[in-house]
């Protein structure tokens, strides 16, 4: 895993510039920088109406544009919000191609962000974004781990994060890659390291689904085309355990957005037509961490 770019990182960046230039009209909403970490063909691609309508009948997993554009939407609002809160330390766990530092972040803002990723993949995202000249990047840190490996706690003191400080954690794309096991472990260390009223905003996949069952809208071929990509999924929960574990880990919870609240709150102001119906085999959960 250490040693290849996460395939995935680089489909989500697809899937992201692609709402980028057919939902928001090519402007600085949604996601900009997603397209520099492209390949060629694929970056091109995004301006053939023609090319884009072949990608989602023949080449997307079903549910997966619109289920990505809501995800990256959710996530956006909580980063301004926590921002906005007076947040001043973001860690970013499986960081892959994220750029809400870049996006998100005011010139002026004294908020730090921390990127932990595989050496491969970050040393992937950053090489792209040396490219691009005028975006700012000094307000990132970033550390190349493997969250398998390491002491979640040591990795956060080497990178320069400090518990001290009101904290959001984003673990997007992350948890259904890892053995649920190490999910729990990562859940256990942030909750000992953060101080109270940080947040943790994750997405998991339901567990249903995980097991073979193809009756949710997109399951149908999910895990193939997961195991194709050379990063097969491997933990899934149901609505209850996921909370269950949340709660027994010291969280309260404080949101959880199954497919039919993501379109009502992240999909209201793009035209569904494009994007097709959401997947249903993906939920998101904002955390609190609780004195």
């Amino acid at each position: 895993m250490t040693a290849t770019i996460s395939q995935m990182a680089i489909v989500t960046a697809y899937l992201r510039a692609f709402a980028h230039v057919e939902l928001y009209g090519g402007d600085q909403a949604g996601d900009w920088l997603a397209h520099h970490f492209l390949p060629p063909d694929w970056a091109q691609s995004l301006h053939s109406p023609e090319m884009r309508d072949h990608a989602k009948a023949n080449v997307m997993q079903p549910g997966m544009y619109a289920y990505l554009t809501a995800r990256t939407a959710h996530i956006d609002a909580l980063f301004r919000r926590s921002i906005e809160d007076g947040c001043r330390q973001v860690v970013i766990l499986g960081a892959g191609c994220d750029t809400r530092a870049q996006r998100l972040l005011l010139p002026e803002s004294d908020c730090r962000v921390f990127e932990l990723d595989t050496p491969a993949t970050q040393q992937y995202k950053r090489s792209c974004l040396e490219k691009v000249s005028h975006i700012p990047c000094s307000a990132v840190r970033y550390l190349a781990v493997d969250l398998r490996e390491v002491e979640l706690e040591t990795a956060l003191a080497d990178i320069g994060a400090t518990p001290a400080a009101e904290t959001l954690f984003v673990l997007e794309g992350l948890t259904m890659y890892l053995p649920c096991p190490s999910v729990s472990a990562i859940l256990n260390a942030i909750r000992g390291w953060a101080c109270a009223g940080s947040r943790l905003v994750m997405d998991y996949l339901q567990a249903d689904v995980l097991s073979g069952d193809t009756s949710r809208y997109g399951a149908a071929g999910l895990l193939q085309k997961a195991e194709g990509h050379g990063e097969p999924l491997r933990c899934g929960y149901t609505p209850e355990e996921i909370e269950e574990t949340a709660k027994a880990a010291g969280y309260g919870v404080h949101r959880h957005l199954h497919a039919a609240e993501l379109t009502a709150r992240c999909l209201s102001e793009v035209d569904t037509q494009l994007t097709g119906p959401i997947s249903e085999c993906f939920s998101n959960l904002v955390l609190v961490v609780e004195t």
